[in-house]
């Protein structure tokens, strides 16, 4: 009897047990749910990295001539700002000053560049720069960028009061691309026979271009990669794919993993819109390198007309005001007389 008492007993205490588990599992998943809605419902605050009237205040770099600055603590930053004006591209050079102490570098400068737009998040960062660094080819649309430099590290090894030199390049010419050309309606017009530069300086930037063609028959889109780049250092290379303006959503022709020249080769018709999309996908991109873009046009053979040979006879000529008369014969008289019978 006492024993099944016993037994009775741990049996309650075991359900006792799994109800007071079971209460504490609900308890904690309510609890993480309330915190899951919280965190929705709250909006996280937008931090900038330096606030847009510093950011106007700041120096304008001149195009090709360097600016001597410092940090003073591990917690400065100095700004600076390129204009944009013309199609073209802009490039950052940032190098020590002679008169820099190599030793008090530490781990070196960070080099940020922003839009105007956007003062939360850098479209260029450059990390840990301890000696001459140039940043890649900026397509960029016409506007106001913002150059941030301060310290890599803000624990100790910051290059506190060590001069630098900084300065922007920019190139102004008309066969580069145009940003922002992310999406076709956005893409930059270009011409048959003409050469065309380029880059994509991220893995989600894309090039749109648009060509209208001349007449019926074929266009060739051709991308070269720049004479100045190495071949091994463009990755997976770029791809091209053409799409129609009368359907935007159909592939026409494609060339994937170009890496030194390739070409896309697409029937066109007379007076119709076509679109060269650039781009990469792949998981070594061309980031930062220039390629190139030229079009070329062939039309139908002509076929030459047959000469035809006039074989009628030329009609005669009649003539006329003409009068035909007979002339009379004339008499000779014999020099002896009459002949004897």
């Amino acid at each position: 009897m006492k024993t099944n008492m016993n037994t009775e007993q741990i049996r309650e205490e075991g359900i006792q047990s799994m109800k007071q588990r079971t209460i504490n599992i609900t308890r904690n998943i309510i609890c993480a749910l309330g915190i899951l809605a919280l965190i929705i419902l709250i909006k996280p605050t937008k931090v900038f990295a330096f606030s847009m009237n510093d950011a106007k205040n700041s120096p304008v770099l001149t195009w090709g001539q360097y600016r001597t600055a410092r940090l003073s603590n591990a917690y400065d930053v100095k700004l600076f700002q390129v204009k944009v004006t013309n199609r073209g591209y802009f490039r950052i050079t940032f190098k020590l000053d002679d008169s820099a102490n190599t030793d008090n570098i530490g781990y070196g400068w960070d080099l940020n560049i922003y839009d105007k737009n956007n003062l939360s998040e850098p479209i260029i960062k450059e990390t840990e720069i301890t000696g001459t660094r140039t940043t890649k080819k900026l397509v960029l649309a016409k506007g106001t960028y913002y150059i941030e430099v301060k310290s890599y590290s803000e624990y100790g090894m910051s290059p506190i009061m060590v001069p630098f030199d900084i300065k922007a390049d920019v190139v102004s010419e008309n066969n580069w691309e145009q940003e922002n050309n992310n999406i076709f309606k956005k893409a930059n017009k270009i011409s048959i026979g003409k050469k065309y530069q380029g880059t994509l300086f991220d893995d989600i930037d894309e090039d749109w271009f648009k060509v209208v063609a001349p007449n019926t028959g074929r266009i060739t889109a051709t991308l070269n990669c720049d004479p100045d780049t190495d071949v091994n250092d463009v990755g997976d290379g770029w791809d091209v794919s053409v799409y129609s303006a009368s359907d935007i959503n159909t592939e026409i022709a494609k060339e994937e993993w170009i890496i030194t020249k390739g070409s896309v080769r697409f029937n066109v018709v007379k007076g119709r819109t076509y679109y060269i999309y650039v781009h990469s996908y792949h998981y070594s991109f061309p980031e930062g390198y220039t390629y190139q873009l030229a079009t070329s046009f062939k039309g139908p053979k002509a076929t030459p007309a047959k000469k035809t040979t006039n074989t009628s006879k030329k009609p005669v000529k009649m003539v006329t005001g003409v009068s035909l008369k007979v002339k009379k014969k004339k008499t000779f008289a014999l020099p002896y007389g009459k002949p004897k019978g």
